[in-house]
């Protein structure tokens, strides 16, 4: 996630600074019979400003009359307004299909989704599942799932990637999580092109293997040297669990800087949302998670906690703050406040009798408390749970899930100050701690077979309702027909990849339906051709070698092409 100075993010939009701007609260409900579980993950990103006048935000329903499965829904409404504009589902009937996190394509006509979604022919595995859809229409231009039977895969988050061969194989980096069958989750990263094609799937699994270790990744942001700094949660067999992070570089999908704990001995912490900022002109990031057990107060189990970190992503300082008589404080997301480069602005949930998001604004020189509002307190409405908060062109979009009647989903459109059209300012304690810091090192191993799966849609109907209770419209889910899992595709594969001093070639692995002669091209780091070889290939799955002379040092752009279309591209790297 790249920042610019003045202009851009992510998401819904408030339109602030001009007589004709709104600061809306809406919400939209689905039909009780589909008992909706809308992307309640705290920490990934499920919306985004598409446009100048809309916004996307995608999820997961469960399928009608049915309580063990769900559907994918992508809802597009209006950026100053948050009406509804279409509101569609994507499912197999009877499968479950979860989405999680969405990207603007490079063209900006369409968006890829990721999440996972249950394999039709081994339905105890779930695969990491892409998307790519209009943003016009919602129709559907391919969908692809990723991973390897007996895992469990999916993606939180994707962005865009940036560099020297973008331009001629544009690129989309993937962050999620895998389970192996001993139920052991790490991370898991993979880049795909345009066509849904995997450049590489990587799994990073920890250099000690004995001690039974589970990793989620849950947030990600694009630093000023072009690499994604991930964040997520450790659960550690005997240590209290953890927050981590993480360098990867988005080319590669290697590992591109250190891995490091943070946290207090014998505090237990969850969630965990980074933003890169400037911090007296140097880089620094912003960590917001959760902790529990911090002893800030009796009867308090879980506080936010917000920590400032230098650009090697060590501690400066750290504070936890809570509301007084509410047991759960949680951290959601965090930014550097554009009204005013000096402060953090963090999306948090607070627990007494009912759930309430909240909006907290501290200095980012140590933390300290400027102010703390609350949403959502007219009506008997307070029953909400806060989920993720993103930044938008002038503002931010707030959202949260709801537990009244008809179940569904909360967008509230925010100023940059946190006010939008219910809120009020309430005390919030503040204690200073200092910061621990702990490193490890990861290896990685890249895998992964893909399928192609066709995904159907149903129109749903939207409704917007104002925090004051007043006018609105409801969400009706139509029920979803199967469709079938068409066969997996033609599929090529280079490895191994990077190729070290003593590898003697690069190997091809190709799956084809027919026979068919291709061209395999490589390009340096310059977009210069350097080789060209034309190879006939046979029906079925084999392997070709191609010497690694034919491949510069760094990076190379590899591409198979056949009557002049490109079938795949990877980036492929010599050391």
């Amino acid at each position: 996630m790249k920042r610019t100075v003045f202009a851009v993010s992510l998401a819904l939009v408030c339109f602030i600074g001009s007589l004709q701007s709104q600061i809306y609260n809406n919400n939209y409900f689905f039909s009780s019979n589909t008992l909706p579980n809308y992307s309640d993950l705290s920490t990934v990103k499920a919306t985004k400003q598409v446009n100048s006048d809309e916004t996307i935000t995608v999820g997961y329903a469960r399928e009608p009359l049915n309580n063990l499965r769900n559907d994918i829904v992508i809802v597009k409404t209006k950026a100053e307004s948050g009406g509804v504009i279409w509101a569609l589902r994507y499912g197999q009937k009877n499968l479950d299909e979860r989405a999680f996190g969405l990207e603007v394509s490079y063209s900006g006509k369409d968006i890829i989704v990721v999440g996972t979604a249950q394999d039709k022919d081994n339905p105890t595995d779930w695969n990491a599942f892409a998307m790519r859809v209009e943003i016009s229409t919602g129709n559907v231009l391919w969908s692809t799932q990723y991973g390897v039977p007996g895992t469990r895969e999916e993606w939180r988050m994707v962005e865009k990637t940036f560099g020297v061969i973008t331009p001629l194989a544009p690129t989309y980096f993937m962050v999620g999580s895998t389970s192996s069958n001993t139920q052991k989750s790490i991370l898991y990263a993979g880049a795909i092109f345009e066509n849904g094609n995997f450049q590489y799937l990587n799994r990073y699994d920890e250099v000690f293997p004995s001690t039974p270790v589970t990793d989620f990744g849950l947030t990600m942001v694009k630093n000023s040297f072009n690499k994604f700094i991930v964040a997520g949660t450790r659960f550690e067999s005997g240590q209290p669990n953890r927050i981590f992070t993480m360098g990867i570089d988005p080319t590669s999908g290697l590992v591109s800087d250190k891995y490091l704990f943070y946290g207090v001995d014998g505090d237990r912490h969850f969630g965990a949302a980074i933003d890169e900022l400037k911090f007296n002109n140097t880089q620094a990031y912003g960590l917001a998670f959760t902790t529990s057990n911090p002893g800030v107060e009796t009867g308090v189990s879980q506080a936010i906690t917000v920590m400032l970190l230098n650009d090697d992503r060590e501690p400066k300082w750290v504070n936890y703050y809570w509301q007084k008589e509410h047991r759960i404080n949680q951290g959601l997301a965090i930014y550097q406040s554009r009204e005013n480069e000096k402060l953090l602005d963090v999306y948090t949930n607070t627990f007494k009798d009912t759930y309430n998001p909240g909006f907290l604004n501290v200095e980012i020189s140590d933390g300290s408390l400027n102010y703390f509002l609350k949403y959502n307190k007219q009506q008997n409405q307070n029953n909400r749970f806060a989920t993720a908060m993103v930044q938008t062109r002038k503002g931010y979009v707030a959202k949260a899930l709801h537990r009244e009647g008809e179940n569904g989903f909360l967008l509230a459109g925010l100023a940059n100050n946190g006010k939008s059209l219910c809120f009020e300012e309430e005390k919030i304690e503040v204690k200073e701690q200092k910061p621990g810091v702990a490193k490890r090192t990861y290896t990685e191993y890249a895998y992964g077979t893909v399928k192609i799966r066709k995904v159907d849609k149903d129109q749903v109907f939207g409704k917007a309702e104002q925090c004051d209770g007043t006018g609105g419209y409801s969400f009706r889910l139509a029920a979803s027909e199967g469709t079938e899992l068409v066969p997996a595709g033609e599929s090529f594969h280079f490895y191994p990849n990077p190729i070290g001093p003593n590898d003697e070639s690069l190997k091809l692995s190709a799956n084809l339906w027919n026979a068919r002669t291709v061209q395999v091209a490589i390009f340096n780091a310059l977009g210069q051709q350097t080789a060209l070889r034309q190879i006939n290939l046979a029906s079925g799955t084999q392997v070709v070698e191609l010497e690694t002379a034919l491949l510069s040092s760094g990076l190379n752009l590899v591409t198979v092409s056949a009557d002049g279309e490109v079938l795949y591209q990877a980036r492929v790297i010599r050391h």
